[in-house]
């Protein structure tokens, strides 16, 4: 029985007849053995090769997603990130509906629904307190759209919806939990692939080892969770934060935490602390000096509005 599927190749080239029949341990066995061994080195080479790409088996996971815009968290199993990987680079494109982006989110593991706020309402009457919204893609804010020319441009994601039975106006959107090493993917996934020229209403909790954290009573204070760090930045540079005065280090500042410029309402996440007085954070968010800011352990809601470009 061959041992190899290139001895198998070799053996059932060989001419018919007892001449070239290779009695186990002779020379002849033992040379087709030798090339069978280094075609198979190639063969296995050649299939894993065939593999490079697929996100279920790839050696190569880290580079997949730096490709498709995925950040990379060693935080979580490698069956999630591949999991991710697989509903990013399999997605098929619908133009940036809803129904795609909700199939888009639950194939990668997140518990949450996209709802039409059709007829449109009120956003603060569906989730009351219970949104944040981004202007651009620099921050989160906490300014409510007023006009209720806007409000047919939003749909939200969160939990199940309840409408009206008689207007089928949306009358709440429950909220869903994501685990706090899945909030910057959550984030990108959305901003993504959401809908062109319509805003994303997120009634979103970030939970911590199990931890449910909530609101503040006061939503313009934008944040939970312990204020490790606060003060003024003194210069400006894309992509960071930096205070001249901070001990980013020793106050125990994370990769994952939440960074609030409250001047301006808008907020990001470390992602590289780089010394006592400088971060790397996921959004320009500090364009210029003197922006008060604020640091709170863990990250904060991923409830927040956006406007796509």
């Amino acid at each position: 029985m061959p041992d190899s599927v290139s001895r198998a190749f070799l053996d059932s080239i060989l001419p018919p007849g007892s001449l070239w029949v290779a009695a186990e341990g002779e020379d002849f066995d033992n040379l087709l053995a030798g090339i069978a061994a280094n075609m198979e080195t190639a063969r296995a080479y050649l299939a894993k090769l065939a593999q490079v790409r697929d996100p279920e088996f790839t050696d190569i996971l880290s580079d997949l997603e730096r490709e498709f815009g995925i950040v990379t968290d060693t935080t979580i199993l490698t069956a999630e990130r591949r999991a991710e990987l697989a509903a990013v680079k399999y997605f098929k494109g619908t133009g940036g509906t809803r129904d795609g982006l909700q199939n888009l989110l639950r194939s990668a593991g997140y518990d949450v629904y996209v709802h039409d706020n059709d007829p449109a309402v009120d956003p603060q009457t569906v989730m009351v307190a219970l949104i944040f919204y981004l202007a651009g893609r620099q921050g989160f804010k906490t300014t409510s759209p007023s006009d209720p020319n806007d409000w047919p441009l939003i749909f939200f994601v969160g939990g199940p919806a309840t409408r009206d039975g008689i207007t089928g106006e949306l009358t709440n959107v429950d909220i869903a939990y994501i685990p706090a090493g899945k909030q910057s993917r959550f984030r990108k996934l959305v901003q993504a692939n959401m809908p062109m020229h319509t805003w994303a209403g997120m009634g979103v909790i970030i939970y911590f080892d199990g931890d449910y954290f909530g609101f503040n009573e006061n939503p313009d204070a934008l944040g939970f969770g312990s204020i490790i760090e606060s003060g003024t930045n003194t210069t400006a540079s894309p992509g960071k934060l930096i205070d001249a005065t901070a001990l980013f280090q020793t106050n125990g500042v994370q990769v994952g935490d939440a960074v609030y410029n409250d001047t301006e309402s808008l907020s990001s996440e470390v992602i590289i602390v780089d010394s006592q007085t400088q971060l790397t954070i996921q959004d320009n968010i500090f364009s210029a000096t003197g922006r008060e800011y604020r640091i709170v352990t863990g990250g904060g809601s991923l409830s927040f509005f956006e406007e796509a470009a």
